[in-house]
């Protein structure tokens, strides 16, 4: 987001578990109900591993409800045309999410997220700079949520991947 010429108000982390159906996404919803409040939160952003389907549609029916511009990325979940309510926006990657968020804030339409191909071009540019005969690329995370993101690119290119917060457990 800072990249982007925008900033935060508040960042709120309810935690992985709390989106599973037996929590139900009561920290995500209350922090929701925050930000709506606040006059300094400009749009709601959500960030989050895919929450249970009952979950993850009460915390965008209360989105809906704040009546401010949000972003949402379930990571490895894809939203339909037209299945998150209006002013609501979809983001594939933490990237897309903050750009989107950014523009949204700026009160600007958001750019197309980078496309399949550019994000490629840039994994093989990587790939280039490795040493001759390397063949593991080890990663480590302080959270969970970009070792996700990262598995699932990784899974999207057909490359395998061990994690001790597997995708499929």
């Amino acid at each position: 987001i800072d990249a982007h010429g925008g900033g935060i108000s508040h960042a709120l982390g309810t935690g992985g578990r709390d989106v599973i159906a037996e929590i139900g996404g009561a920290s995500m919803r209350h922090a929701v109900d925050l930000l709506a409040a606040d006059d300094s939160t400009k749009v709601i952003a959500i960030v989050s591993k895919p929450p249970a389907p009952e979950v993850a549609r009460a915390v965008i029916e209360r989105l809906a409800a704040a009546r401010k511009p949000g972003v949402v990325l379930f990571l490895g979940h894809r939203f339909a045309p037209g299945e998150l309510p209006a002013g609501i926006r979809p983001a594939d990657t933490l990237e897309e999410a903050a750009v989107t968020a950014v523009a949204l804030a700026q009160g600007r339409e958001p750019s197309a997220p980078a496309g399949e191909g550019e994000s490629l071009a840039l994994a093989q540019a990587e790939v280039r700079q490795l040493a001759p005969g390397q063949r593991h690329l080890r990663a480590l995370y302080s959270g969970g949520t970009f070792c996700t993101e990262a598995l699932l690119a990784w899974r999207s290119l057909g490359l395998e991947a061990w994690s001790n917060t597997p995708l499929d457990p």
